[in-house]
């Protein structure tokens, strides 16, 4: 979060140098160029109020150590049928399923949160058992 930040404050000086040039070309009321900048800063003041806010309001907890049961943190081993899978289980900003990073919110994660290794149960119609918790 704190390199989006950064690179917002990168593009907030380019698009504040080209306001500050786009003003020299007379009046701005009638300047598309500068009424488009004045909305990109608008848009990247925005989105850096919301990653400062996410920042102050977020919580930095260790990954879990926890080999036994299912917490935020983990990355789980399943199955199905007899192919195997795994996801790790993060909060919503870093969930990435791309990744297989699961948010703890998200159908599955909800499933798997608080089972042990052993543990089975019906997910989407399909048998899913848990076979090892990292």
């Amino acid at each position: 979060m704190q390199e989006k930040i950064k690179k917002l404050e990168e593009k907030k000086l380019i698009v504040a140098e080209k306001l500050n040039l786009a003003r020299l070309d007379g009046d701005i009321s009638e300047n598309a160029d500068f009424l488009v900048l004045q909305g990109q800063m608008m848009e990247i003041l925005d989105q850096m109020s919301e990653c400062q806010s996410l920042l102050d309001n977020s919580e930095i907890r260790e990954k879990s150590s926890n080999q036994t049961i299912v917490e935020l943190g983990n990355v789980v081993f399943y199955q199905i049928a007899e192919e195997e899978f795994q996801v790790e289980i993060t909060d919503q900003i870093v969930a990435d399923p791309s990744k297989k990073k699961i948010s703890f919110t998200s159908p599955l994660a909800t499933r798997l949160l608080g089972k042990k290794v052993g543990d089975s149960f019906q997910f989407q119609q399909k048998k899913i058992q848990i076979i090892g918790i990292k």
